[in-house]
């Protein structure tokens, strides 16, 4: 009687390692004929096989019926006070497994481990929590096999390496302003949450540090309020001018926010000037406006001087060339026209695209002898567009499977166009592929209409049984599903391609009211699969909600039975599962809950094992929204105070929560710094805990 076992391991790190043939690596147990495992045991490395013959090598590995068992997914990261997940996916008909995973520092000093059963057809997380107290350090992760039938016997010993990152919380900190003057209070605030988005309460340290790096204040072990923690130090009467850092201290991680303190000291009157930031090359003439203000007690008056200049964007100050220089009629709030043409006659170029013109005005005051100063710089950005296809130049594709992407549309320095342009703007993408024989097939073209018209209106006049409320549908359905690229200029299409497809090229043709008109193209070559068997991962749920499902479609080209999976955000292993369907079939939809762990985006890998034995993957990225969830009431009361020097607020939301209010002068509004709490910035401190770095897979297989 032949008996032939095969354990088969893949551990995947960073996801995408399933997804690419190098990072597989399968280790095979064989038996002999007559049932006896040899001494030494048998070990086949399928990525390290001498490639003699592909169809040899594909014929050898159905006779030897190498058929993976179980897959273990881990994470190449280790954070600390986090909980690492091995997800281990037993395969049905295989037999069952002990598995203990460790992570063990430097020469054997073992910081976590976990042991679990794993049976057949299930889905098992080994987890692993990691110490607050670690530090940076060689770390690795041993994963090993036992037969339940005799503990004592290992069937394989895998190890590999792990990046220590300290970063374990997101950390905002939000200033009252960006620029302070001396003798200031700077006022800010700490938020800090943890990789559920759950409020950190352990302690942390501040500092003030001024430009030379020298610690001005110190606050140590600061309890976060609901993971916030709000402080104020106040500037010296001269202090050193440049940026100053506040620097939170949190365990290991380190956060630095950068405020730039100036010696200022209140002036009589100031001008104030304010000009587009961006005008294109093909504009005429643009507006800059000057505003002064003067002391309530004094009567101003004076002259104005107008200065423009201009140089290139990328050469120093001292290269700006005098274009102009008026004397217009004094005011404190008046408009200045600024003639392009002068600008190009002056600097002697036929294009501006690239330059920066400055407009300076300096103001006179007749009652105190003084003048003062202000300039503000507007850069010329060229007209031309730029239109593209988003990803890779050279795309991958599943025959016979959906094939989806972006195009997308801007200005040639990636400003965004205005969504008045874009409601005149058309796309038209024709799509064609080469199929086996050589013989080129076109696709049928996908069309995005300008605003008011709609692709609709065609099939109705030839259906003349369609009523008028089915033709009112559509329409309602064609303006939600062409309101994204009309807002923002980015369009997501969706077509099938072919079965007998080996070659994909789609062109795209952009053009608007305007005359504007550009193209773009792109081409795709098919997957490799050794037995032309694929699977599709695709979801029609556009941003995942927490405490709500994301709908999940696989879709495969044989019948399948049972599928897995794996749920992977900010770089650790989140959950995993299996799931099996009565019957076989080729599409399946599932659903995934999303949590706060998700946040602010997962990727979701589906695996499939084929009748071939070939392990099967594909992915799909989902965003969360992780925040705007609750609903703040804010009520200003003026009539308490009759001087109005003091105004109350009186906030309204959700018992325990912590309401913190920030004014913000809507003058310094405009410059957008980087001191007040946008969605931008949480999003930016979430993806920081992203680690976007090399594959690392366990390469070393000893017994």
């Amino acid at each position: 009687m032949r008996l032939r076992n095969c354990f088969s391991v893949l551990v995947m790190f960073h996801l995408k390692a399933v997804l690419m043939a190098s990072s597989l690596v399968t280790l095979t147990l064989t038996q002999d004929d007559d049932g006896a495992v040899p001494p030494s045991g048998r070990y086949l490395l399928a990525p390290n096989e001498p490639p003699d013959d592909l169809n040899n090598n594909l014929v050898r590995q159905q006779h030897r019926l190498v058929h993976p068992t179980f897959v273990a997914t881990a994470s190449s990261v280790v954070r600390p006070n986090t909980v690492y997940r091995v997800n281990v996916v037993v395969l049905p008909a295989s037999p069952d497994l002990i598995l203990k995973a460790m992570i063990i520092k430097g020469r054997g000093h073992q910081i976590a481990s976990a042991t679990d059963v794993a049976d057949a057809g299930s889905s098992h997380d080994l987890l692993l929590k990691i110490p607050a107290s670690i530090t940076d350090g060689d770390y690795r992760l041993k994963l090993e096999g036992y037969d339940p039938q005799h503990p004592q016997k290992a069937l394989f010993f895998r190890e590999g390496r792990l990046n220590f990152r300290p970063d374990f919380l997101s950390i905002v900190v939000q200033s009252n302003r960006k620029i302070f003057r001396n003798g200031m209070n700077v006022r800010f605030r700490v938020i800090l949450t943890q990789m559920n988005l759950k409020p950190y309460s352990d302690p942390i340290t501040v500092f003030m540090l001024n430009p030379q790096g020298f610690v001005m204040r110190r606050w140590p072990s600061r309890n976060p309020t609901n993971g916030v923690v709000t402080l104020t130090y106040e500037l010296p009467s001269y202090p050193p001018m440049g940026n100053w850092t506040i620097r939170v201290e949190a365990m290991l991680q380190v956060y630095e926010h950068k405020v730039i303190v100036e010696r200022y000291y209140i002036p009589f009157f100031e001008v104030i000037p304010f000009a587009p930031a961006y005008v294109l090359d093909s504009d005429d003439t643009y507006t800059a406006g000057v505003t002064t203000s003067f002391h309530r007690a004094r009567v101003a008056n004076g002259n104005t001087t107008v200065q423009v200049h201009a140089r290139p964007v990328n050469s120093s100050i001292r290269d700006y060339r005098l274009v102009s220089e008026e004397h217009p009629p004094w005011s404190h709030d008046f408009s200045y026209q600024v003639s392009l043409d002068s600008v190009k006659s002056a600097v002697g170029s036929r294009s501006l695209a690239g330059w920066v013109v400055r407009v300076t005005t300096a103001v006179h005051s007749y009652f105190m002898g003084e003048t003062r100063r202000a300039f503000i710089e507007t850069r010329i950005i060229r007209a031309q567009l730029k239109f593209r296809f988003a990803g890779m130049k050279t795309a991958v594709f599943k025959p016979g499977m959906p094939f989806e992407g972006h195009v997308y549309v801007m200005y040639d320095d990636n400003q965004a166009l205005s969504p008045e342009k874009l409601a005149a703007a058309s796309i038209v993408l024709r799509p064609s592929v080469t199929n086996t024989n050589g013989q080129l097939k076109n696709l049928p073209e996908i069309v995005v209409p300008a605003t008011g018209e709609y692709v609709s209106d065609g099939r109705a006049k030839k259906n003349k049984l369609a009523n008028e409320f089915t033709h009112w549908m559509d329409r309602q359905a064609e303006d939600a599903e062409f309101g994204q690229f009309r807002r923002t200029g980015v369009y997501h299409y969706r077509f099938t391609v072919p079965r007998d497809a080996k070659t994909l090229r789609i062109t795209a043709t952009y053009k608007d009211g305007e005359g504007d008109k550009v193209s773009a193209e792109m081409r795709a070559v098919a997957f490799y699969s050794a037995n032309d068997m694929y699977v599709h991962v695709a979801t029609s749920t556009e941003q995942g909600r927490l405490g709500e499902n994301a709908v999940i479609h696989l879709r495969s080209n044989f019948g399948l039975q049972v599928y897995s999976y794996v749920v992977v955000s900010k770089g650790l292993v989140v959950y995993g599962a299996t799931g099996s369907h009565p019957h076989p079939t080729k599409l399946l939809t599932f659903s995934v809950p999303v949590s706060s762990e998700m946040a602010p985006t997962f990727k979701l890998v589906a695996m499939v094992v084929s009748p071939a034995g070939e392990l099967l993957a594909d992915s799909v990225t989902i965003p969360v929204h992780s925040f705007n969830r609750f609903t703040v009431n804010v009520t200003a009361v003026q009539a308490r105070d009759h001087s109005k020097e003091t105004v109350q607020l009186v906030t309204r939301t959700r018992p325990g929560a912590f309401v913190g209010v920030s004014l913000l002068r809507s003058i310094n509004y405009i410059f957008q710094a980087d001191n007040a709490l946008t969605p931008s910035r949480i999003l930016k401190a979430l993806y920081k805990l992203e680690p976007f770095t090399n594959l690392n897979y366990l390469g070393r297989c000893t017994k």
